[in-house]
């Protein structure tokens, strides 16, 4: 007796092996350097870890490249998870520029190559050329992707409150309220730039196809 035909066995595609490999790189890259970041060079996990902004940021990319593995086998096209690639990837963004930038951060540990460097550009790679759905993503997620920073500065300001954590602006400061103003201020056009860079590649792709070949005389 068979009790599943033969026929209804499916064999996962050349490209879905793939993405599946490739997703769950992403993620295991994500989580050692989540953990390497907890760990902060010692043996001993600091909870206090979790106020960092990298250290949330490499967690969410981590769960979203899970989220990337399950969704499509679960429900094809779901666009809920180019929305959370999308913010993921605004996040990682942040993460990458802010480290480099704004407080001089370098890579000499593995903990800061990984989250502040290799992840950051994995989630990149990964939004702009694997899939194309994240091309139809409406303009206004940018505009939502701005309640993951909102939420992190509650738990900053009560983490700075509660510890005395202050890891890039001091709370208690007279700069705090007008750095944070103006760092907030550059988010919303560094999500739209995510937002449309694979509309951008996605039309250059286009425009490129559709160029016309050189005739032979």
């Amino acid at each position: 007796m068979r009790l599943t035909p033969a026929g209804d066995i499916r064999t996962p595609s050349p490209a879905a092996a793939a993405l599946v490999v490739w997703r769950l790189t992403i993620a295991a890259v994500a989580l050692v350097g989540f953990c390497l970041a907890m760990l902060n060079g010692t043996r001993r996990w600091h909870w206090l870890g979790l106020y960092e902004w990298s250290q949330l940021t490499t967690l969410f990319a981590f769960l979203v490249a899970l989220a990337g593995v399950a969704t499509p086998a679960l429900r094809p096209g779901e666009p809920v998870l180019d929305v959370l690639r999308g913010a993921a990837c605004a996040y990682v963004m942040i993460t990458m520029i802010g480290y480099r930038f704004l407080i001089g951060g370098d890579y000499g540990m593995p903990s800061s190559l990984l989250e502040h460097l290799v992840v950051p550009l994995l989630v990149l790679v990964d939004w702009l050329f694997v899939c194309r759905d994240q091309a139809r993503l409406r303009w206004w997620w940018p505009v939502a992707w701005i309640a993951g920073p909102l939420g992190y500065l509650a738990l900053y300001v009560q983490g700075a409150q509660l510890y005395g954590i202050s890891p890039v602006f001091t709370f208690d400061s007279a700069s705090f309220w007008p750095n944070v103003t103006l760092l907030f201020s550059t988010f919303l056009p560094l999500f739209f730039a995510v937002w449309a860079a694979p509309r951008l590649l996605r039309a250059a792709s286009r425009t490129v196809g559709q160029e016309p070949q050189p005739q032979r005389a």
